[in-house]
């Protein structure tokens, strides 16, 4: 088999499931938001009848509202699940994490996913769980949702509010220079 090093050094093809950030669970993620950054909408600017080219599509992953450091990631989230209703047969806890799941993936381009990754969310999804009022399941996924809106909207904030001083800051200190260097290369 080998590491992906050793596969391109044997001129073996590149296994595009590898890149699971773009195939997988993140294809029906980025279905959903028709390939736009939920944070700084980085991809909207696109003709709706333009192809979607790759160079935009490879910028796109998946981000969790709540992170797995918080456990946020589907195996966390079916233990939480589990703890929270026990002797729930196993096609219904994978419906309620599928559910909940949905509420806490968004597109989001790399600058904005590495942007929030450190963010803590004011509760770990486990606690969500414990602490729902909600009795039936349905009621429990309604609360974490609104639960998940609220931390996605402080989490836009926060980019938003980033992304006001990087635009300034990068006409003012690197665009000219990036110009610069362009133009030396391309006459050389």
């Amino acid at each position: 088999m080998g590491t992906a090093w050793e596969k391109m050094l044997e001129g073996l093809p590149y296994s595009y499931k590898d890149c699971t950030s773009l195939f997988d669970d993140a294809v029906e993620v980025h279905k959903r938001s028709a390939g736009v950054c939920q944070y700084c909408c980085y991809g909207a600017g696109i003709e709706v009848d333009s192809p979607i080219y790759v160079s935009l599509w490879r910028q796109l992953s998946v981000e969790h509202v709540i992170g797995g450091s918080q456990g946020g990631y589907k195996p966390q989230l079916k233990e939480a699940v589990r703890a929270r209703f026990p002797g729930y047969p196993i096609g219904e806890i994978k419906r309620i994490v599928d559910q909940i799941d949905l509420a806490n993936t968004v597109t989001a381009c790399r600058f904005c996913n590495d942007t929030t990754s450190r963010y803590v969310a004011p509760k770990t999804m486990e606690k969500l769980l414990e602490e729902a009022q909600g009795q039936t399941p349905d009621e429990v996924i309604v609360e974490i949702q609104r639960h998940l809106a609220a931390i996605f909207e402080s989490k836009k904030r926060l980019v938003l509010w980033k992304l006001s001083s990087i635009e300034p800051a990068f006409q003012e200190k690197i665009r000219e220079g990036l110009h610069q260097e362009r133009q030396k290369q391309n006459r050389g």
